[in-house]
């Protein structure tokens, strides 16, 4: 595992009609063996986010470290790109965000009490 493996700074996962955004950052540290690991802070839900087309290799499978914010616990995941983009603004700027398809430990991504399909 390593840096390339890791989720974008901002991303985004299909939750029912809508979206949810997530900031990820990325820290080193010995509880994730010393692997790179996507620490999550949820940012916001879109139900009607405009929606973009994208060319993202949607084969290759990325496989990473993440954990919520406030929390110790690592889960390993596996994400690859979806065809999406969400054009969304945070903090008064316009961001392009992926969307992913995200397979983890438990079926859970942390902040999420739904299963990832």
């Amino acid at each position: 595992m390593n840096r390339n493996n890791c989720y974008p700074k901002f991303f985004a996962i299909e939750e029912g009609r809508g979206y949810k955004v997530f900031y990820n950052e990325i820290y080193q540290s010995f509880k994730s063996l010393g692997f790179p690991a996507n620490v999550l802070w949820p940012v916001a839900e879109a139900e009607k986010p405009r929606v973009l087309k994208n060319n993202y290799d949607t084969v290759k499978r990325h496989t990473t470290f993440i954990r919520r914010w406030n929390s110790n616990w690592y889960k390993s995941s596996i994400w690859t790109y979806t065809n999406k983009d969400l054009e969304l603004l945070i903090d008064n700027e316009m961001y392009r965000i992926p969307v992913v398809n995200i397979d983890c430990d438990e079926g859970v991504l942390p902040f999420h009490s739904a299963p990832i399909f």
